[in-house]
């Protein structure tokens, strides 16, 4: 069990959790984008068995998706040698969604909960962004 800094205990959202295992299995890479401190979120990524689920991990103490986008991005780039791909951005919150759609203008942005009612509805969403390889990036 965790228990986050303000004594609420943590779970994982196993419709997120469905949806990502859909979309990972439809070849997506995914990325955690995180503000919180890393230390802290990755003891408790691996607490829950989701530290390995994902490729790439950044997680920094600050708001600025789009900023901590741009070493996940890097990472992606030399790590599978692709210069060319889509981003598909799943948040829960508005402002982290804009700071990465001025960016990053082509992200295909959806907002948790709001641009999908169901996990086929948001797996389509994310499929249907682009047909060229995706990074996808979550907020965790």
């Amino acid at each position: 069990m965790i228990i986050d800094s303000i004594g609420i205990t943590l779970k994982i959202n196993e419709t997120m959790l469905e949806l990502l295992r859909a979309i990972k299995n439809e070849g997506v890479l995914l990325s955690t984008l995180s503000w919180n401190n890393p230390d802290v979120a990755l003891h408790a990524l691996e607490e829950l068995g989701l530290r390995n689920f994902f490729q790439y991990h950044d997680m920094e103490y600050h708001p600025r998706k789009d900023l901590i986008a741009e070493k996940a991005l890097t990472f992606f780039k030399e790590s599978y040698n692709c210069e060319e791909f889509e981003i598909a951005y799943i948040d829960d919150r508005d402002i982290h969604l804009n700071d990465l759609r001025k960016k990053y203008p082509e992200t295909c942005s959806i907002m948790a909960w709001r641009n999908f009612s169901s996990i086929s509805e948001g797996v389509e969403k994310v499929k249907n962004a682009s047909r060229k390889p995706f990074l996808r990036f979550l907020d965790a």
